[in-house]
């Protein structure tokens, strides 16, 4: 039997004494609901007999205590990581085409954090949100490579240690694109990202429009975006050694599953130098859910 505590307001005390005073989450902003803060309180003060009391309170298949975050806080979070590390292509509706097709740059992006991110964070009890910046900044490379007259795909990967990790992929189907006038595609956008405790998966649908020109390409487009992610983290518990020899948790668990729905507009333009193939794109978005960004990409197309 798994022991689930919820988020409530009245919170118990019992869990917060027992844990370290030094982490970024404050517990006392959650409540046990599967067991008894005098169980708790015992086994702090050492009764070793509370353990026995504890297993037979929840059966015998006791396992590690599961701190459950709820929904709408996880949501909060989850959105604003998952469009801050979406990875976008900034590319327009013209198809690469078939001579070599590829093009590689370094894209740089910084994205506003939503007004509900901070709040998640502060409900979670996350001392440290208040010093949060405004945007957040981030870095990726991307391939792009032709198939065809009218296909692209293209993708990304990053690490940095066990703090960061993202992959993307996209694929671009053009619609119509006539030798003069306007070409029009529709893109399908996917991120996979790991930042410290928060797991996202981001899917953007778009549909772009484009006006290919002697040296520039401009471009908008409108796009949804669905996020969905999680929350999971271990908590280190201060119950005596005897205690968790005997089998008391030695850690709690944190974990929350959230999803939004959100859609952006966009607009931008890219720059090729012919023969030499250096590329410079701009581009920059507005968001239903707040979280504008600006993005800059420098590479070679060829």
């Amino acid at each position: 039997m798994l022991l689930t505590v919820v988020i409530s307001s009245a919170g118990s005390k019992a869990l917060a004494q027992s844990l370290p005073s030094n982490l970024p989450i404050d517990p006392s902003n959650f409540d046990i609901s599967g067991i008894d803060p005098a169980l708790i309180e015992r086994i702090k003060n050492g009764d070793m007999s509370a353990i026995n009391d504890l297993k037979n309170s929840v059966g015998s298949s006791f396992t590690v205590p599961t701190i459950k975050v709820s929904q709408k806080i996880t949501s909060g979070v989850v959105k604003a990581v998952g469009l801050a590390m979406e990875q976008k292509p900034m590319e327009p509706a013209t198809p690469l085409g078939t001579s070599l097709g590829l093009n590689a740059g370094i894209v740089v992006t910084a994205t506003k954090l939503p007004a509900d991110f901070l709040t998640s964070l502060q409900s979670m009890g996350i001392k440290s949100s208040a010093n949060l910046p405004p945007a957040l900044p981030t870095a990726g490379i991307i391939i792009q490579k032709g198939l065809g007259d009218s296909i692209d795909i293209g993708g990304s990967y990053l690490k940095f240690k066990s703090l960061f990790k993202l992959w993307s992929a996209n694929a671009k189907i053009v619609l119509y694109h006539p030798e003069e006038g306007l070409t029009w595609a529709i893109r399908m956008n996917y991120t996979s990202a790991k930042v410290l405790i928060v797991s996202t998966q981001t899917y953007s649908p778009q549909l772009i429009v484009s006006r290919q020109l002697a040296f520039a390409d401009p471009y908008l487009g409108i796009g949804a975006q669905y996020i969905r992610g999680t929350i999971d983290m271990d908590i280190p518990t201060k119950l005596p050694d005897a205690a968790i020899a005997l089998g008391a948790p030695k850690t709690i668990k944190v974990h929350g599953d959230g999803s939004a729905y959100t859609g952006n507009g966009f607009i931008g333009i890219r720059f090729v130098i012919p023969r030499v193939g250096l590329m410079l794109g701009f581009e920059g978005s507005y968001s239903l859910a707040k979280a504008h960004s600006l993005g800059v990409k420098l590479g070679l197309s060829l």
